[in-house]
């Protein structure tokens, strides 16, 4: 029984009845959501697989190959690309429906046209946008009013995401219930990694949902994404760098998106502190979007410079590093607390620049300026 989630009690009532009056009966059903019969096991379907390169003989690429192949007059030629078919499969997420309405944009764009479009988060057409939407909203409209406005509360988030980050953003009352319906209906994927348990709404369904996004969830968003970051900070002032960098990994789309987020509501001096707090754990372990994102905007106040030094210097940069801590220097009151910190943090620029004579005066200068801040030292200490 195929698509049994838009008659899911009439699908429900008839497997039950099928199996009370034929023994050892098995059936097999696909729906989005469960049957919730006392005998029902569910084997739930991940997305097609992805290899990133050679990608022909990954599941995702074979599907999308023969969908191609019945449209393109010279299949062979399309397979010969397999990087290019790759990272088409890992845009759509490995979605059979994504691959589905994509292969035949093939003919018209060639793939390297069509990869192009996706990198830019444009739909192959209009088509392809309109028929996913469709099937993503159908299974919405399955569930209870709190799941689907939790769904589109979810869709801000990037990448995968905790309970907790949940908890901070939705506005849903008793939202465990909804997020159920959620997960039974296939529209979160859920991933246990080294004990932690995470959730993540695939990218191609996600879009479908953001359009939803109120700005009441970006800015409960933001004030979570502010909440982490300050933890991320605490974590290295407090002499732990690898908690610090840990915690980082875990939410660098949502640190990414932030920014932006920020960026385009005009809130450049938010957008400095979140640089600022986490640019000492990008110097351990860099992200070349997230450096490039900070480094590209220009930096007016001192969390801005601070966070410009720190990953010049991080990026083996020390004169650039020097010449922010200069301007920083220049433009914050001498009681700020970015000040020890930032003498404090310019002695191995000075150091690596080969002015051991600014070296000791920027470690004396940090010194007595840490007098008043004692967490100042403690800061670059990690």
């Amino acid at each position: 029984l195929d698509n049994c989630e838009h008659v899911i009690e009439s699908a429900r009532m008839l497997v039950a009845e099928l199996l009370r009056q034929v023994d050892g009966l098995v059936i097999l059903t696909t729906s989005r959501r469960r049957l919730g019969l006392p005998e029902e096991r569910v084997h739930r379907l991940a997305p097609l697989a992805v290899t990133f390169s050679m990608g022909s003989g990954s599941p995702a690429a074979e599907v999308f190959a023969d969908r191609v192949a019945r449209t393109v007059s010279d299949p062979p030629a399309m397979v010969s690309d397999p990087d290019t078919v790759a990272q088409i499969c890992r845009h759509l997420a490995g979605i059979p429906l994504a691959l589905e309405l994509a292969a035949p944009r093939v003919h018209l764009l060639g793939l390297t046209e069509l990869q192009r479009q996706l990198e830019s988060g444009r739909a192959p057409d209009a088509d392809h946008d309109r028929a996913l939407e469709a099937t993503v909203q159908w299974s919405l409209d399955l569930l209870g009013m709190d799941a689907r406005e939790l769904f589109d509360e979810m869709c801000i988030f990037p990448a995968a995401f905790d309970i907790r980050a949940l908890d901070a953003v939705t506005q849903v009352e008793s939202p465990y219930g909804a997020f159920g319906e959620l997960v039974d209906a296939s529209l979160v994927n859920v991933r246990v990694d080294e004990g932690r348990q995470t959730y993540q709404i695939l990218e191609p369904i996600r879009q479908v949902g953001l359009q939803n996004v109120s700005e009441e969830i970006v800015e409960a968003y933001l004030i979570w994404v502010d909440d982490v970051t300050a933890s991320i900070e605490a974590s290295w002032i407090e002499g732990r760098p690898a908690v610090a960098v840990e915690r980082l990994v875990r939410v660098l789309d949502d640190v990414q998106q932030a920014w932006l987020l920020l960026e385009n509501r005009n809130r450049h001096d938010e957008c400095e502190l979140l640089a600022r707090r986490v640019a000492l754990p990008l110097t351990i372990r860099p992200d070349v979007a997230l450096v490039s994102t900070i480094l590209a905007s220009e930096a007016t106040t001192g969390n801005g410079l601070m966070a410009h030094a720190s990953l010049a210097w991080g990026a083996g940069r020390p004169h650039d590093a020097l010449a922010d801590v200069d301007r920083l220097l220049e433009i914050v009151p001498a009681a700020d607390p970015l000040v020890p910190l930032a003498y404090w943090g310019s002695t191995p620029a000075c150091s690596f620049a080969g002015d051991a004579e600014r070296m000791i005066r920027q470690g004396t200068l940090g010194f007595r300026h840490s007098a008043a801040s004692p967490a100042a030292r403690a800061y670059f200490a990690g």
